[in-house]
């Protein structure tokens, strides 16, 4: 009769188990320690959705740790999950609007926003082009009920016309 053992983990693999779980629970100190030990974060993955620890970080609001993950890893930033949603829809339709704000800063891709009319008044320091995209490439833009024309080369324009 044969046996099975468990299969045995790498280090490496029981590091990134430990960061994702940190992540998730918003253990800063922990991931503070571990992070330098891991070289490819993006390989770090939960099994059932595909994310990451950025992911889980700003989908349970731990802008503490999503400040951490994005100044150690930046081109986590706009990583997707399996099932194609990124840390700053996990913020979002959480309703963990500092971490959005944080996320839009950085840079994050703004394209993925559902839920728009949440931001009005939260995000009212970051620049005009961070509260809407333009649909299927239009050239105008709708707010509080004005359309106007975008012009990318001068936001300040634009936000007088939509009075922003």
């Amino acid at each position: 009769m044969f046996t099975t053992r468990p299969v045995e983990k790498s280090e490496d693999q029981y590091i990134a188990e430990v960061v994702l779980e940190a992540a998730q629970k918003g253990f800063k100190k922990l991931c503070e320690i571990l992070l330098p030990h891991i070289s490819k974060i993006e390989d770090i993955q939960d099994v059932e959705y595909g994310g990451n620890p950025l992911h889980w970080a700003a989908y349970n609001g731990h802008l503490n740790i999503v400040t951490l993950l994005i100044e150690t890893f930046p081109d986590l930033l706009n990583t997707k999950s399996k099932n194609g949603s990124t840390a700053l829809v996990n913020a979002e339709v959480n309703g963990h609007m500092e971490t959005v704000k944080f996320l839009l800063l950085k840079g994050a891709n703004k394209e993925s926003l559902q839920k728009r009319e949440k931001l009005k008044g939260v995000c009212d320091d970051l620049p005009w082009y961070s509260l809407f995209k333009p649909d299927n490439n239009a050239n105008t833009v709708s707010w509080n009920g004005i359309e106007t024309d975008i012009d990318q080369d001068n936001p300040e324009q634009l936000q007088k016309q939509l009075k922003m």
